[in-house]
């Protein structure tokens, strides 16, 4: 594993990267068709002549978006505490065309075990046309119960997700108001008239172009510290805006 520091600022005693990120963005990457070797490590590569419907794909994740509980979509034991219920403010899924590349893309206050997998998995599954909308949202309603009536989410192979970036604070209200910086060449992606209004209240620094996304140093230092802390290996590409 080889981690690049970038920069490097001073942080309180008293910090401590998981319990003061009050949200986290997670992108998962799927490759159409067989892939690259040069990708083969960080995208999840569907295989010969498979393509996704990306509209039945975001449908599926309206579903998902909001406050929602969501037991069915992680593993947790019994005895654990934590709640369920989560804030995902955010679930998109952007094609780059001609370059047979999905990403799915979530923002969420807090993510369950295996969560993000299993969304990105589950959502992929409905791209291929082996799950329904209607079936999500019966998988969603169930909260983890387990009956024959109600399908299982799918789990989608570790490699292709990458933790982009964790929100601290502020970081996280400043980007409430920003709903679309991704841009894709796909034309069912275009953006309402309410998501290029929301963009435009939001402050300049967060308006969709690449320098936005870029973290600050304080972003930088603490994504460092998560990243030493939390993960033991991570393979990422440069993210495409």
């Amino acid at each position: 594993t080889t981690i690049q520091v970038l920069d490097v600022q001073p942080a309180p005693y008293s910090f401590h990267a998981r319990s003061a990120c009050t949200g986290k963005r997670y992108i998962y990457t799927v490759s159409e068709g067989v892939g690259t070797p040069f990708t083969a490590r960080y995208r999840w590569a569907l295989g010969l002549g498979k393509r996704l419907d990306i509209p039945a794909m975001r449908r599926a994740a309206a579903i998902l978006t909001g406050k929602r509980d969501f037991s069915s979509f992680s593993r947790r034991l019994p005895s654990d505490p934590r709640s369920p219920i989560k804030c995902m403010r955010r679930l998109q899924v952007v094609r780059f065309d001609g370059e047979g590349m999905v990403q799915i893309i979530a923002e969420c206050d807090r993510f369950l075990h295996n969560m993000m997998r299993m969304i990105s998995g589950t959502l992929v599954q409905v791209g291929l046309g082996r799950l329904s909308v209607e079936e999500v949202a019966t998988l969603l309603e169930a909260k983890g119960r387990k009956n024959t009536s109600v399908p299982t989410a799918f789990t989608a192979p570790a490699h292709g997700l990458c933790l982009d970036t964790c929100f601290f604070g502020e970081d996280w209200e400043a980007t409430l108001p920003c709903l679309h910086l991704w841009r894709s060449t796909d034309d069912s992606n275009a953006t309402s008239e309410a998501e290029t209004a929301a963009h435009d209240r939001a402050p300049a620094h967060l308006q969709g172009d690449a320098k936005s996304l870029a973290p600050s140093k304080v972003q930088l230092t603490i994504a460092i510290r998560y990243a030493a802390s939390m993960c033991s290996s991570v393979y990422a590409e440069p993210v495409r805006v």
